[in-house]
């Protein structure tokens, strides 16, 4: 099986992550205008804020490349060519560039893991831009941007005091964020990582490096998302039981006379 490099060549690809990174850079100081500080002043929150930008775009465009017709990602999710996931790993490298500068230069060591994690992102979209290898890892690791939506959105309504009041809305939204990790970041990602080392067997160890290093990445992404969804199992699991004695409780309720 050889493999076909359909990506075009580097310097063709960089020109539109080039775009898309002046595209981010110019949405975070929009936001750290309309914010009035500057950069080197901004807070984990802030940037939280401009990743749930990101998020929006990523979790589209992730679930779109998956389901779109004509997609090769479940056909071929090492080797396949797919110009749209092309453009969305374009997209993501551009924003993790940005997103990384924005940390470096703010909070630093206190989002050290979040930095870890995008470098990471980086480095697997990257490799995926210059070699041409491992379309489903980058359309699938989009699509879990949907989870990163529901972090989002319980960060932003616990500030509000939003779940205080709506504990039904709150659990709900907690299972569907914990069933995107599992979904996407677990179970997606494992699947690709079983792929890509099906595909380094058969080729043999040293016919593609990259290859090589996009299969032992994914396997360790989702070995790491599984480590950081087992508290989000234990606690979605626990408030569902809690809701549901709180239902149980609301029907057993004789109305007075």
């Amino acid at each position: 099986q050889r493999r076909v490099r359909g990506n075009a060549s580097l310097p063709m690809g960089m020109v539109p992550t080039i775009l898309w990174t002046a595209v981010w850079l110019a949405v975070c100081h929009t936001y750290l205008g309309y914010r009035g500080i500057r950069a080197s002043n901004a807070g984990s929150e802030d940037v939280l804020n401009v990743n749930l930008c990101h998020a929006i775009v990523a979790a589209m465009v992730g679930v779109w490349s998956l389901v779109r017709p004509g997609t090769t990602v479940w056909a071929d999710p090492m080797f396949g060519q797919d110009i749209f996931v092309q453009h969305a790993g374009q997209i993501t490298v551009g924003y993790c560039l940005v997103d990384l500068w924005l940390v470096g230069i703010s909070v630093g060591r206190s989002m050290f893991q979040y930095a870890i994690f995008h470098t990471i992102i980086l480095f697997a979209f990257g490799l995926y831009l210059m070699n041409g290898t491992g379309v489903a890892g980058v359309a699938i690791g989009m699509a879990g941007e949907v989870c990163v939506l529901g972090i989002h959105a319980n960060r932003l309504g616990d500030r509000h005091g939003l779940w205080k009041s709506r504990f039904g809305m709150y659990v709900t939204l907690e299972i569907c964020t914990t069933s995107a990790m599992v979904l996407c970041k677990i179970i997606g990602l494992g699947w690709v990582a079983a792929r890509g080392c099906m595909a380094v067997y058969q080729l043999g160890p040293g016919h593609d490096w990259i290859l090589t290093l996009q299969a032992a990445m994914c396997a360790i992404a989702a070995l790491m998302n599984l480590n950081i969804c087992k508290p989000w199992l234990l606690d979605a699991f626990a408030d569902a039981c809690t809701m549901i004695e709180l239902w149980s409780a609301q029907c057993s309720k004789k109305p007075e006379p």
